[in-house]
């Protein structure tokens, strides 16, 4: 039940322990380490403000009551359920071609920095469809536009040594301008992620319910036809079990707060070594 809160808090807690097991003859006594420990400050301290917008979406989850589709009011709304395709409203990842109701692709090049070659963000995307989330009760629409999406499930593709890009993801990239030939010839490193959402899923949603604007003021028999939930004040979906949902939202609140802590005191410790007082 911990792992959510150890992932999330062991980027920060790793580096901040890092730094400080350094022995203290590793640094030279140059400007570069006060300019460092600045830096590590300055991370600690963005880090520590991030957590209090970490905090209200906690605050936001914890606070509303997980509703059933048939008795849910409108305003702020959680719901647990199980996708459901909409009619013509469904759309396709961009490199396999998968039947989904929301997508985010991205497309990375391997470029050369010096001597190093590391995997850099050339283009992204979000492919919105519609979809219903439906429960024991009944089923409603959901609009993913502008949606927090947390998505553990992904497909990856890439050309790198003897791998190949599929035919779609070609079409795609050269749609948009990116060619994997480059100059004279030479073949250009893509690597292709796309994050989806597809019908069968269950979700936890935390959105808004407003009058839903595709269906005519009584024209529906069912009346969470009428209600569409989409963006407000804090949009979030989830494959996350509800109890995992809640873990991972405490943790990210300590990963903030404890973490912009630790990384702070590092930066401190740094720039103290530095001018010769530690």
């Amino acid at each position: 039940m911990w792992y959510p809160m150890l992932k999330a808090f062991a980027c920060p807690a790793r580096s901040t322990l890092m730094l400080l097991s350094f022995p203290c003859d590793s640094f030279s006594m140059g400007v570069e380490v006060f300019y460092f420990g600045v830096a590590v400050v300055i991370g600690g301290l963005l880090l520590f403000y991030r957590g209090f917008r970490w905090f209200r979406e906690n605050q936001l989850i914890h606070n509303t009551p997980t509703s059933k589709v048939r008795s849910m009011a409108m305003g702020r709304v959680e719901l647990y359920g199980t996708i459901e395709s909409c009619p013509k409203k469904e759309v396709k990842t961009p490199f396999s071609g998968l039947p989904c109701v929301w997508c985010k692709w991205v497309v990375e090049e391997r470029r050369s920095y010096g001597d190093d070659k590391k995997w850099t963000k050339v283009k992204e995307g979000v492919l919105n469809g519609l979809f219903y989330l439906r429960d024991e009760t009944g089923k409603v629409m959901v609009y993913p536009k502008n949606a927090d999406v947390d998505v553990p499930q992904f497909r990856e593709y890439s050309n790198r040594m003897f791998g190949s890009l599929p035919q779609g993801a070609l079409s795609f990239l050269e749609g948009r301008g990116l060619k994997t030939s480059g100059l004279f010839g030479s073949d250009r490193t893509f690597r292709l992620t796309e994050y989806f959402l597809m019908p069968g899923d269950e979700v936890y949603v935390l959105g808004t319910a407003r009058d839903n604007p595709l269906v005519e003021d009584g024209t529906s028999d069912i009346n969470e036809e009428d209600i569409i939930v989409c963006g407000g004040e804090f949009f979030y979906i989830s494959r996350r079990p509800l109890k995992d949902v809640h873990e991972y939202h405490a943790a990210k609140v300590i990963t903030g707060f404890g973490g912009g802590i630790l990384l702070t005191l590092a930066g401190v410790y740094l720039m103290l070594y530095y001018l010769g007082i530690v």
